[in-house]
């Protein structure tokens, strides 16, 4: 059913103008809360360039963990009086955002998704040995590379960009951000003794191409981002100098509004929303447990969307494709992995969710996120020393459900419609 789809680059360009063009938005530029290094950054920084949205930047300062609120961690990116987390989250916004990108499909945007969500699959491994406690872990990048990589290869058309368009979106940015950021995959593959990307020439072609880009080339020519290193006093100054922040500031500007209510549920009706998408007949590819899988038959019951299952037997990892790793999705001829960006497309297609502004698919995507980051916690203890189990998830649990509940309302649905969506969902 699966084996020859998921790694030919035509399973993956099926794409027809089916999404109308957002309405123009109304609120000043985007602001993002970050360290001036790659990192979790740096894709958002590059789909505004690309995407030819302006992007405010800001570091809150060495004391950021008090002050950005939320799960006290960066980026955050504030619109307005809005304000969401989540890496992927702040990504899928901004690229639904961007004026050049509007023509995107929810397939389309589906692929940038994946490409996006595997990013940070490789980021996570490639931090830990920068900030976790043993550097000797700094090998696993490179089996991580060996992992991914091949696969983004297969995806990778010799010519042009991934989604068939005449500039790029997410996906090829996400290739250039992996094969040149130094923060954290260029400087912890040095750590491991280097990488021979030379063993993936489509991807050093599109990655040429990307930087050739009009917005990508006049970004790359002044950013220091990209090659910034993260040592505790340079980068401290380098983000006073080069961003002009005062801490005093930053308590007015951001220290209060990250956790209520109000935060999230601004979602004017000029914010930029999807049109009609045709009929869609998704199928899931996952075992019949909850784990990854449940988010997607979750959006697909409440948003009107009929989802079909199917599990691979057995022999599932020579079977599904991609990374093989479950879930997979089907729809026609495209499919695609990635849980997240699965949720994210299935939301996107569902009846009932049509009329959503980006906003509150930020929303969506961004406790989706945090779901992911809980599901993460869960599976370490369940696939590894389950005796960790009584510190690690009360944890993991005080860590992130504070937060939730505060962006939770007493009465009605996260997003304040009459019915729930992704956000919802995820905290079910």
């Amino acid at each position: 059913l699966l084996s020859e789809t998921p790694l030919r680059p035509s399973a993956i360009r099926v794409h027809p103008l089916s999404l109308q063009v957002p309405r123009a938005m109304s609120a000043p530029n985007p602001e993002m809360l970050y360290f001036p290094i790659a990192g979790r950054g740096e894709l958002c920084r590059l789909i505004c360039a690309a995407g030819d949205l302006p992007l405010t930047e800001t570091f809150p300062g060495v004391d950021f963990k008090s002050q950005v609120g939320f799960f006290g961690s960066l980026p955050v990116l504030k619109h307005g009086n809005f304000s969401m987390c989540q890496s992927g989250a702040c990504e899928h916004y901004l690229a639904a955002l961007a004026p050049k990108f509007q023509v995107l499909t929810a397939q389309q945007r589906a692929v940038d998704n994946m490409f996006a969500a595997t990013k940070e699959d490789l980021l996570q491994v490639c931090g830990k040995p920068l900030f976790g406690k043993d550097a000797s872990t700094a090998p696993d990048a490179i089996k991580a590379l060996d992992k991914f990589m091949p696969v983004l290869e297969s995806l990778t058309p010799a010519s042009g960009f991934i989604n068939g368009l005449s500039f790029p979106t997410v996906a090829d940015l996400v290739l250039l951000n992996i094969s040149e950021a130094l923060m954290p995959y260029q400087k912890v593959i040095a750590m491991a003794g280097g990488y021979d990307f030379s063993k993936y020439p489509k991807i050093q072609g599109n990655v040429e191409r990307t930087k050739a880009a009009p917005g990508v080339k006049e970004y790359l020519s002044k950013t220091t981002s990209m090659t910034q290193d993260f040592n505790t006093m340079t980068m401290i100054s380098l983000a006073f100098a080069t961003l002009g922040m005062k801490l005093a500031n930053v308590g007015k500007l951001v220290g209060g509004m990250c956790t209520s209510r109000d935060a999230v549920d601004v979602a004017p009706a000029d914010a930029p929303a999807y049109g009609a998408v045709p009929a869609s007949s998704p199928e899931l590819v996952y075992f019949p447990i909850a784990g990854r899988g449940e988010l997607c038959r979750l959006v697909c019951a409440a948003g009107g969307l009929t989802l079909k299952e199917t599990f691979p037997g057995a022999d599932w990892k020579s079977k599904v494709g991609f990374f093989g790793s479950m879930p997979v999705l089907k729809d026609g001829s495209f499919s695609m992995c990635q849980s997240g960006a699965c949720e994210s497309y299935l939301a996107a297609v569902a009846p009932k969710f049509q009329e959503l502004t980006a906003q509150q698919r930020g929303v969506d995507d961004m406790f989706a996120a945090t779901k992911e980051d809980m599901l993460a916690a869960c599976a370490k203890v369940l696939f590894g020393d389950q005796s960790t189990a009584g510190t690690a998830i009360p944890a993991c649990f005080d860590k992130f459900m504070p937060v939730l509940e505060s962006l939770t309302p007493a009465t009605g649905f996260v997003n304040g419609k009459s019915f729930p969506t992704m956000a919802d969902l995820a905290l079910l």
